[in-house]
């Protein structure tokens, strides 16, 4: 991928966004345990299903 496509993609810009090669999103959260166990928990319980609902109805993508 070429730095004006991902310059593009960083900025917000959706329409040259490369082909999907895999079927599967997945999200990393990188923080102390024990520091953000009520955003990790608000997370799991509010967001997480709503992108798991939007990937799967909208893209045909797997939420992991």
């Amino acid at each position: 991928m070429d730095d004006r496509t991902v310059d593009l993609i960083f900025s917000g810009s959706l329409k040259s966004l490369p082909p999907v090669s895999s079927k599967i999103v997945r999200i990393f959260t990188s923080s102390t345990f024990t520091d953000t166990t009520m955003e990790r928990n608000t997370l799991m319980a509010k967001c997480y299903p709503r992108i798991k609902d939007y990937c799967r109805e909208k893209h045909g993508l797997e939420f992991q």
